[in-house]
């Protein structure tokens, strides 16, 4: 079969199924399919693709027709450089919160040893990528949910990082499935940040994601309230605390923060909306 053909057929239904790019997503698919990458086609004139490749390859454009995110497809996505594995039951990780690993960085760059927490973890991306850019740090992991927790120990492995601590719990438990006796010198998550009843109104792809990864309660806010009362006294005065949030309730998470937080700042991702709020714990 032409793979032209086949590649134009697929781009042109990904295009009307409204993915915005529809002919690089073709291109992914195809090579995930095992056929060559388009370099490969050129240098060495290849122009056919063997049937066993063709059908693999359709099937796979109608599991991305059917809304299924192609990061779940390929099984892997990239985080800060790295591949993390990734599919159904955990969040995707994603280009924007990056800027918590750039908050902890900056933080802990004059700091030799620290203990970071990753409260909502998932996959992991952030504490792992923390622990890879900071070796002498020690970070503490929680996930409650198995299938989310499941792909946070794979990415520990695959990094075979022995400063990576994964936890299995809810946030809403509190400290003591750690060590309660551990004093955080950065506090990081990412958490469920979306108001239930605007949950309903999600692209297709983003339902895929887990509701539980993506539920913040009715205010989105009941997340940031279990960090504030059950986390923040387990911080050593002036830690860092970086959490990414919705761009309408940056303003209500750092009210949150305020009464235990001081130097409370909301940082803005790559395209100018408000991501970030990053504070220094204060104490009580």
């Amino acid at each position: 079969m032409r793979i032209n053909d086949l590649l134009r057929t697929a781009s042109e239904k990904l295009r009307r199924n409204g993915t915005e790019n529809a002919g690089e997503e073709a291109e992914i698919l195809f090579q995930h399919a095992g056929g060559p990458s388009k370099k490969d086609r050129i240098m060495n004139s290849v122009v056919y693709t063997d049937e066993k490749t063709a059908e693999s390859f359709v099937n796979l454009i109608d599991e991305r027709l059917s809304g299924k995110p192609l990061q779940y497809i390929l099984g892997e996505w990239e985080f800060y450089g790295n591949l993390f594995y990734v599919g159904e039951g955990v969040l995707i990780p994603r280009a924007e919160t990056e800027m918590l690993v750039d908050e902890a960085d900056a933080f802990l760059k004059n700091k030799r040893q620290a203990n970071v927490l990753d409260l909502c973890a998932g996959t992991g991306c952030v504490g792992i990528t923390a622990a890879l850019h900071n070796p002498l740090s020690t970070v503490y992991a929680v996930e409650k949910y198995d299938s989310s927790f499941s792909f946070l120990e794979k990415n520990v492995a695959k990094f075979n990082l022995k400063n990576v601590h994964p936890f299995k719990s809810d946030i809403f438990d509190g400290v003591a499935i750690t060590d309660a006796e551990i004093r955080y010198d950065v506090l990081l998550s990412n958490p469920p940040y979306i108001a239930t009843d605007e949950l309903k109104s999600l692209q297709k792809e983003v339902r895929f994601e887990p509701e539980t990864a993506l539920d913040g309660g009715v205010d989105g806010l009941d997340f940031y309230r279990a960090i504030y009362e059950l986390w923040l006294p387990a911080l050593k005065q002036g830690a860092l605390v970086s959490l990414e949030c919705g761009e309408d309730n940056a303003d209500k998470v750092a009210a949150v923060l305020s009464e235990r937080c001081c130097d409370i700042e909301v940082k803005s991702d790559f395209n100018g909306l408000p991501r970030i709020v990053s504070a220094k714990y204060r104490g009580d």
